[in-house]
């Protein structure tokens, strides 16, 4: 936004989220309010320039400028060049945790971001609590990002892939992510555990990892959240009870998590119901 100088009303970004899940959420063979089938979703946000917005009794009108922002909210950061610096948030996650904008009116708005992120950019990676961080460019800030973590990657890292002291000690681990999270990007997780298991293809015997679509930050969202994980844990360590899904439920009912990179797919019955669905390796299963 500070790159476009353009800071849209949070009815507009409601307009984007709104519209995709529409579009996508079907695409699972379920409508439930939840987009689970990401690889399908094609949805494009420049299809809604000129779409008409009611915005708190004021009608605004979706431009080119808003399109192009939620592109790159869920695209993620990239350099001047275009190359991957990190991951954005899915589709369908509400803009409010790292895209926040709050307004005097409806059309005049400015940036009200999360405030970990520009404290700890300013003061542990800059070393500087007044830096102006909206006059970063896309190379500086790039610049700071791989500064930082070379700098704090020793100290507070946690992306080592080698668990092998841990799988050693009889250590068992469950990690679980919202696909809705808006403050930490799930796709991040989901490449630590792929990377994992990429190392150690025997990992599955120690830690395992399951997505939860439609789960926000911690919890909530139309989707379905874990029930019971940390019950999960302790009986996969004291009863050797394997975790090949997770209990969850949400608004639309029950829905078991799938350990990752399998997917819940519906297989007819009450939409509701857990046993409606079944672990597969992805949703094309005829």
């Amino acid at each position: 936004m500070n790159i476009r100088q353009h800071y849209p009303n949070q009815c507009i970004f409601n307009a984007f989220t709104a519209a995709v899940v529409e579009a996508c959420d079907g695409l699972d063979g379920v409508t439930d309010g939840v987009i689970s089938n990401f690889a399908a979703c094609k949805f494009d946000p420049k299809t809604m320039v000129g779409t008409r917005v009611n915005c708190s009794g004021t009608e605004l009108t979706i431009i080119e400028a808003d399109a192009e922002i939620v592109a790159a909210t869920w695209q993620g950061p990239r350099t001047q060049n275009g190359d991957f610096v990190w991951w954005g948030i899915q589709p369908g996650t509400p803009f409010s945790g790292l895209s926040n904008t709050v307004c005097t009116n409806v059309t005049d708005c400015k940036p009200v971001p999360f405030s970990i992120p520009p404290d700890w950019i300013s003061r542990w990676c800059i070393g500087d609590a007044s830096a102006n961080l909206t006059a970063l460019t896309v190379d500086e800030f790039v610049h700071v990002f791989d500064e930082c973590k070379a700098k704090y990657e020793q100290i507070i890292g946690t992306n080592d892939i080698d668990l092998t002291p841990f799988a050693r000690a009889g250590g068992k681990m469950i990690s679980w992510h919202g696909m809705a999270d808006e403050l930490i990007f799930p796709l991040g997780n989901g490449d630590y555990y792929q990377r994992v298991l990429d190392r150690d293809p025997n990992a599955k015997d120690y830690f395992r990892f399951f997505y939860a679509p439609g789960v926000e930050h911690c919890g909530g969202g139309a989707g379905y959240a874990p029930s019971s994980p940390f019950q999960a844990v302790v009986d996969w360590t004291e009863k050797g009870i394997i975790p090949e899904t997770l209990a969850a439920s949400g608004p639309s009912g029950n829905r078991d998590l799938c350990l990752y990179p399998l997917v819940a797919v519906y297989k007819g019955g009450d939409t509701r119901d857990a046993s409606s669905y079944e672990c597969q390796k992805d949703f094309n299963v005829k």
